[in-house]
């Protein structure tokens, strides 16, 4: 675009630059590399053993207990209110639909957050930020494919 053109979109109105919509394509071949990802970290790092020594941990049963409320949460959200009582939820007004719920959720997640870091951080160390995001945006990412 020159400049020309930029002058005359500004003065009428038009944006200059817009949002291309992403495909679906380059959506999954995303989704696809965060969990390649992440099975390459777990691999490379022993995840199943380190969680199989971190059974046990105190850390470990708060951040079970956080991920299995949250669960609850989603669950209650997304299947029981829409299909079984026959509400429909609209969470971007979730302020006046559901308020404790999404509350309880985000403190849930945020427990699970920092028990997780407290399990892994013997384990990994600073690779543990890294590790536990890409698992996040795997497990993102497999949600989107459902």
């Amino acid at each position: 675009m020159g400049t020309e053109e930029i002058l005359k979109a500004k003065q009428s109105g038009v944006p200059t630059h817009q949002k291309v919509p992403e495909s679906k394509l380059a959506t999954r071949l995303t989704g696809l590399a965060w969990i390649a990802a992440f099975i390459f970290l777990a691999n490379y790092l022993d995840f199943i053993q380190v969680l199989a020594d971190s059974m046990g941990d105190f850390y470990f049963y708060i951040s079970a207990a956080s991920l299995t409320g949250f669960g609850s949460c989603f669950l209650y959200l997304t299947v029981y209110l829409p299909k079984i009582k026959g509400l429909k939820v609209n969470l971007s007004n979730w302020e006046q639909e559901s308020p404790r719920t999404i509350q309880l959720a985000t403190t849930f997640l945020v427990s699970a957050t920092f028990s997780l870091h407290l399990t892994f951080w013997k384990s990994y160390g600073y690779v543990t930020p890294v590790f536990l995001f890409t698992g996040l945006m795997a497990t993102v990412s497999l949600f989107g494919f459902l």
